[in-house]
């Protein structure tokens, strides 16, 4: 697009629509041709365990979850998912007059002062690069409406799993302990799982839970200490393996949906890796699956698919979900207007915990107290990385030094691998207006209107 910006911008300022459809197009058609160049290889290795759960709950138990997600009232977005006591490895930039950010893979930091690369990098950039698993050919402001759910997340510190009567049983069953020592894949009979955080996910018509790698954790580092998604880079690229900590993860459904609608937002997972072939779990009401979401990439096709007026959320903005009462919700934007309104039979509920497993309590003794050694800083992951990849001839060792901006999204590349979508152009195009340089942004949109 830079190329094209420089050499033919008189040229298609003066072309008709339809010769910038067909350029467009030629060129679309020139990157299809490529695809086996540009696609790398991706890795597979053997199955992971997943296991799925029915009926795991009674009618009255689900009610009672369902109370206890209205009972929390607000629901933040997404992009408000910033839990790392360190939020930015050095990438930060200065946040503009109107708040917002100008590189599209920033958002403002918890404080409003600067902004710094979003908690989950790894995701966004993928999704908006590549529209996810169905390769959505949408423009970068729809789909990151479509991404930005609603979130909430409590940990250890703030309530325990266990203390969750419907939750306590659950995790005494035996059904539930056998997948459990499965998915935990430590080779002995009887792990200790330490329940350490409840996810409550909600999303509108429309919306998707993009791909992704749930945060890995190792002994000496998890996601309060590093941003998460360098947590991602680091269990990857195999430099930290003897530290990581395995887990399991349970994914459970709560919405009573109507039958006469098309609702989609079935759950997908790759059991053997991004290179493999991938599986659906339907999001079912009262069904769960376990597995360990560190390590298999996983996500959630899109809710209501056949929906039309998907409601475009601002990434600069406080948006929240707000229960109403009676069962109705609003989306509430950061000035307190209201920018939608749904009953909870039009939302995707689900509730999503995780566990670390451990060989033994003395094991997990040692953690909790810090027993595997002092804790990583950013500084020392990155010079890990920066000089790995001048082993692998990535980087120069003689050549400038390179910013922690740009080193970041190198290290994404060269170690974080998602799958693309199997279409004929794995390939956002219509969000390339937004990710060229200004300059062109204008030339871009007009030379794929047609298309987008």
């Amino acid at each position: 697009a830079e190329y094209m910006g420089s050499s033919l911008s008189f040229s298609l300022a003066a072309a008709s629509m339809k010769y910038q459809a067909v350029f467009a197009l030629l060129c679309i058609g020139a990157a299809a041709v490529l695809r086996g160049l540009i696609v790398r290889e991706l890795r597979t290795h053997e199955a992971s365990p997943h296991i799925g759960l029915s009926n795991i709950w009674s009618p009255a138990e689900l009610d009672s979850l369902i109370a206890m997600v209205e009972g929390y009232g607000t629901i933040p977005s997404a992009v408000a998912d910033q839990t790392s006591a360190i939020d930015n490895v050095g990438e930060t930039q200065p946040i503009l007059d109107n708040g917002k950010c100008h590189h599209p893979y920033m958002v403002p930091n918890r404080n409003k002062t600067a902004c710094v690369f979003a908690a989950r990098l790894d995701i966004g950039r993928h999704y908006i690069l590549g529209g996810g698993r169905t390769g959505l050919k949408e423009s970068y402001e729809s789909l990151v409406g479509r991404m930005l759910s609603f979130n909430k997340f409590l940990f250890a510190q703030e309530a325990t799993l266990s203390s969750v009567s419907e939750f306590n049983t659950l995790f005494k069953s035996k059904p539930y302990l056998e997948a459990a020592a499965s998915v935990c894949e430590l080779g002995v009979a009887d792990p200790v799982t330490d329940p350490f955080q409840l996810g409550i996910i909600i999303q509108i018509p429309g919306q998707v839970v993009p791909m992704h790698y749930d945060a890995p954790y190792f002994y000496t580092s998890g996601r309060f200490d590093i941003p998460i998604w360098l947590l991602v880079a680091m269990q990857f690229s195999g430099m930290w393996e003897e530290q990581r900590v395995h887990q399991v993860q349970g994914v459970a459904y709560l919405h009573d949906w109507p039958r006469d609608k098309v609702n989609g937002g079935a759950f997908f997972y790759y059991p053997e890796g991004p290179g493999g072939a991938v599986a659906v779990f339907e999001a079912q009401r009262n069904n769960a699956i376990l597995l360990d979401g560190s390590k298999l990439v996983h996500g959630t096709d899109p809710f209501r698919p056949n929906e039309r007026n998907i409601l475009l959320l601002d990434r600069s903005e406080d948006n929240k979900l707000v229960f109403r009462g009676a069962g109705r919700w609003d989306v509430v934007a950061g000035n307190g207007s209201v920018l939608g309104s749904y009953a909870t039979s039009d939302l995707r509920i689900s509730l999503v915990w995780r566990s670390l497993c451990f060989r033994s309590a003395d094991e997990l003794a040692r953690y909790k107290s810090g027993g595997f050694g002092a804790t990583l800083t950013v500084d020392d992951v990155m010079a890990k990385f920066e000089r790995d990849l001048i082993a692998r001839g990535r980087l120069s060792e003689l050549g400038p030094a390179v910013s922690r901006l740009d080193l970041s999204l190198l290290i994404l590349d060269e170690y974080v691998q998602y799958p693309l979508s199997p279409s004929w152009l794995p390939y956002n195009y219509c969000a390339l207006p937004r990710l060229v340089s200004e300059a062109y942004r204008d030339l871009a949109k007009k030379l794929l209107s047609p298309l987008c």
